[in-house]
């Protein structure tokens, strides 16, 4: 048998029943397709008898090839637990096996039964996308050796060269004979007109075949472009060639995902189309891609260890799961298929005292200057790290303490946790990031490791978010309590210190404080948050110095603080702002604009008198483009209201504009569903025929917007910048 060795990088891997696909570019550039032989494990515990009949008969049901007897770590206990292996025949027999758990849950346990296959092989072999590899396989591309020759920790990973072709639709909604399809690639652009027939796919397959791309990057690809094109094919009975893997795949045509709630919030999340062999990654269906770009969903996907197309099509949260799985399989620790650990009985009074969240000073209202914000570095995480936080380590039955503040709760002190096992490494990357970027020599590199940092930063805020999810894999809410209190606790402390060192607290939240003293210097604050740092065990840092901060009052009652509307300049002229119109989704994109460009004005000023003095130019801008306004010299695409549809448009008890444009939508054959975004401009919102309130742009539909509202808006969204208007 002939041996070749490669050496390269991973591109993807597909799971294909009893092997995996492994796709490698070598050094040279060449893309070679590997498989390699891998059948997942699974547990089974209870008692010996049971288990022996129910391996005899998933043996004879062809589900597993054998199994044995192995001991193995019960996640909660700690303990070591005799356990029965299954070795399964095939991974596309794993639903059929999850079937028949389902009827045997009563009397016997499961673990490991869940983990998607290209991430179990990803665990057992050390391998992990865009990873460095050295790999032998035999002459018809079956691997007999692999490993990995980095870490996904490495701090400096580079990018290989990847080819890109982009797609998008015009007209698409409805399809008609006017939808189109644009593909930009060698910076050129194709257009297909899908009234074309089977010609416009064999042109498709063409260009597909002549770019070769590494990544199919698409807007609205998941829910549009891909389905029309299979229908497309389908009808025309021509094949529609989308993978580089030479075995044809049969896709069902979906155009529906599914809607589901999340911390009170409808999110939709579209149909899936992966392709094997290439990435196919929809920028309106990632979030992960819309918040970080490439370079922080490869990062999730290297230190996830899952393959890139799934990393972009799942929540960060998952991702977080998927290493502490990982972390699991590691330290032979078995994975509960179905949790089975219930919420402590709590009295009424033992709930108000530990479900209070994280800790709010409201802000005195007003304009101040130097104002110095100092933050608590993953404040959350830091303390699931540093006091040992995680579900089975909280309430242990091994240890008699009270450490947890007001809660009471003890923690394991025999026993590392799960949790911040999995944490510190990514606690301390996320540092590492954060220096590496400020030490950065130009923008390009300064914004990759921006990129890597936040995507990491997003995996940790969904491990604090998780731990209280009552579905959560490693979940506890006494846990999520424990971190809540202990950030109470910590923050407080953070006040005293700052107070006792002279210090006047405006504002704080969470994890975050801001606060003056005369004639105070950088040194001096970099002192006091070494001093927090060393009381507390969390790093606090020095966010910036502001030359002048406002702290906005409530909307509905002037004079009233809240906790999270306010802007202001740093003394680098760097600009923040939170609360405010432009930073929210439902504002036009003309009162945005306006709203900034007030801003830029505004923070040009160095004190509060100079802010005085250029708020008249910045009103002086609002007349101006109200005058726009008034003699209809906007473009009308320019004040679409985006509003979330927050539940089926039948249910909707009262006619919003979100309901009416939804209502409309549907009538011109464009689906939606809760948990997406519907855009319309409010042509009259005081109109009788309530139909006439909002219009979306359909055929026949007359474009005009109502002038009295959208300038309410945008007098509203200048107001909000106007500290000294009314205010002082």
């Amino acid at each position: 048998m002939k041996k070749r060795k490669i050496e390269g990088w991973l591109f993807d891997v597909d799971e294909l029943g009893p092997v995996v696909a492994l796709w490698v570019y070598d050094t040279g550039g060449k893309l070679h397709r590997l498989t390699h032989e891998f059948s997942p494990v699974v547990y089974a515990g209870g008692e010996r008898e049971e288990l022996k009949r129910l391996s005899t008969d998933l043996w004879r049901r062809g589900f597993i090839t054998g199994g044995r007897w192995e001991a193995r770590r019960e996640f909660w206990t700690g303990e070591e637990v005799e356990v029965l292996q299954l070795n399964v025949s095939d991974s596309s027999n794993l639903p059929r096996l999850r079937e028949v758990a389902g009827t045997l849950d009563q009397t016997i346990s499961f673990y490991n039964l869940d983990i998607p296959t290209a991430q179990y092989y990803l665990y057992l072999t050390g391998l992990f996308p865009t990873c460095r590899l050295e790999c032998v396989a035999d002459e018809w591309g079956n691997v007999i050796e692999i490993a990995a020759t980095n870490s996904a920790y490495d701090l400096h990973h580079e990018l290989p060269a990847l080819s890109v072709l982009r797609m998008r639709g015009e007209k698409m909604q409805p399809l008609s004979a006017r939808s189109r399809i644009l593909v930009e690639w060698n910076n050129a652009t194709s257009v297909f007109h899908l009234a074309g027939g089977g010609g416009v796919i064999n042109a498709f397959n063409e260009l597909i075949e002549r770019a070769d791309p590494d990544l199919i990057l698409s807007e609205r690809g998941d829910t549009l472009l891909f389905p029309a094109l299979l229908s497309l094919a389908g009808r025309e009975r021509v094949d529609l060639h989308l993978d580089r893997d030479r075995v044809k795949t049969q896709r069902k045509i979906e155009t529906e995902g599914r809607s589901y709630m999340s911390y009170g919030k409808v999110i939709y999340k579209g149909p899936n189309y992966p392709l094997f062999g290439r990435w196919h990654i929809d920028r309106k269906n990632s979030f992960a891609f819309h918040e970080t770009q490439l370079e922080g969903l490869l990062e999730m996907a290297r230190l996830a260890k899952t393959p890139v197309q799934r990393a972009a099509r799942r929540s960060p949260g998952t991702a977080m799961t998927s290493l502490e799985i990982e972390r699991a399989v590691k330290d032979g620790i078995l994975v509960p298929w179905r949790k089975s650990e219930p919420e402590r009985y709590k009295t009424a009074l033992q709930l108000l005292t530990v479900d209070k969240g994280g800790l709010t000073f409201q802000p005195k209202v007003g304009a101040f200057e130097g104002v110095a914000e100092i933050d608590y570095a993953s404040m959350y995480p830091s303390l699931m790290v540093t006091r040992n936080i995680s579900p089975e380590t909280v309430l242990c039955s091994c240890c008699d303490n009270q450490v947890v503040p007001e809660a009471g709760y003890n923690i394991c002190t025999k026993r590392r946790g799960l949790i911040p096992l999995t944490l510190a490494p990514l606690v301390e990357r996320r540092r590492q990031l954060k220096e590496l970027m400020r030490g950065a020599g130009d923008e390009r590199a300064r914004a990759v490791y921006d990129a890597r940092r936040t995507a990491i930063k997003w995996m940790l805020v969904s491990c604090f978010g998780y731990m209280g999810f009552r579905n959560a894999k490693f979940g506890r809410i006494e846990a999520h309590e424990a971190v809540t209190a202990f950030g109470r606790e910590t923050l407080l402390s953070a006040k005293d210190i700052a107070e006792e060192r002279g210090f006047r607290m405006l504002h704080a939240l969470t994890d975050s404080l801001w606060i003056s003293k005369a004639g105070t210097t950088e040194e001096e604050l970099r002192a006091l948050c070494g001093a927090i740092t060393a009381e507390t065990q969390v790093e606090m840092s020095l966010e910036g110095v502001y030359r002048w901060i406002v702290f906005l009052s409530s909307k509905v009652k002037e004079g009233r603080p809240v906790p999270n509307r306010y802007f202001g300049v740093f003394s680098d002229g760097a600009l923040k702002t939170r609360g405010l119109a432009h930073r929210r989704r439902d504002t036009p994109l003309y009162v945005k604009e306006v709203q900034e460009e007030m801003l830029a004005i505004l923070a040009e000023a160095r004190t509060l008198d100079d802010l005085r003095e250029r708020q008249r130019a910045a009103l002086e801008l609002l007349e101006l483009r109200i005058a726009e306004l008034e003699r209809g010299e906007v473009d009308i695409k320019r004040l679409i209201v985006e509003q979330v549809l927050s539940r089926d448009i039948e249910d909707y008890a009262v006619e919003t504009r979100t309901a009416l444009a939804a209502r409309k939508l549907r009538d011109a054959g464009i689906p939606v569903h809760p948990g997406e975004s519907v855009g319309y401009v409010i042509a009259d919102a005081k109109a009788k025929d309530k139909a006439r309130r909002v219009t979306i742009g359909g055929d026949g539909e007359e474009l005009r917007y109502d002038v009295e509202e959208y300038v309410k808006r945008l007098r509203d969204a200048g107001k909000e910048v106007s500290p000294f208007t009314g205010r002082q």
